[in-house]
């Protein structure tokens, strides 16, 4: 569909959407993780949702599943140590 957006309005309205939909997933984990505990110091929320939304894109799921041939196991343990390390005041190994 990304491919497709750059040559078709129609199409690149339809990925926007989802991206900003996506994006909205996204945010209200950064909200959720904010409630039940401290984000890094001077972490917004605005840039937690951009690092969510960078970590866990869907592409870095294929690239290393589906390419590089990870488990979905380490791929999940993965994101979440990522995710951990940069969203979290709060971090002790994992």
């Amino acid at each position: 569909m990304a491919a497709a957006a750059g040559s078709d309005p129609e199409i690149a309205a339809m990925y926007q959407q989802r991206q900003q939909a996506r994006y909205e997933d996204q945010r209200a984990l950064a909200e959720s993780l904010s409630r039940k505990g401290p984000l890094r110091p001077a972490l917004s929320l605005a840039r937690a949702t951009d690092i969510i939304w960078t970590l866990a894109n869907p592409r870095n799921h294929h690239a290393l599943v589906s390419e590089r041939h990870w488990t979905t196991d380490e791929y999940e343990h993965w994101l979440a140590h990522q995710l951990a390390s940069a969203l979290l005041a709060d971090q002790r190994a994992t």
